[in-house]
């Protein structure tokens, strides 16, 4: 980072080592650095809208995942972030039509759709 400090990627791979640590207030500062890097990096916005998640801070978890979704409609495993963030707010209608948007762009790991649509299920 030293040789090259816009390199978003390895910006977005310190947070998540911050992550792991559990210091969540430098995981922030260097994921606000790998959007300052890469204002359009999907992965960045959806990580940090994670580490707001998980701080309970949900209007700005959502921003960021919103944000995730404009920079890269095709990030899908978003779609599921955004379910798990309403469910958690009680918006239902809101986490059904998100899991359904989930079910229909993932390619990815079966037992993330199975969740999906365990959750969809639940929620009906």
């Amino acid at each position: 980072l030293a040789l090259q400090p816009a390199y978003a990627e390895a910006w977005n791979n310190l947070c998540n080592l911050h992550i792991l640590r559990g210091d969540q207030a430098a995981a922030e500062q260097d994921f606000r650095r790998a959007l300052q890097a890469a204002p359009q990096s999907a992965e960045a916005h959806y990580n940090l809208g994670g580490l707001y998640l998980r701080q309970r801070k949900s209007p700005e978890a959502e921003d960021q995942y919103l944000q995730a979704l404009a920079a890269d409609s095709t990030y899908t495993k978003v779609r599921f972030a955004l379910g798990t963030l309403y469910e958690q707010l009680g918006q239902r209608t809101e986490a059904r039509q998100a899991y359904s948007a989930f079910l229909e762009g993932w390619q990815g790991d079966p037992s993330l759709a199975k969740a999906a649509r365990q959750r969809l299920d639940a929620l009906r």
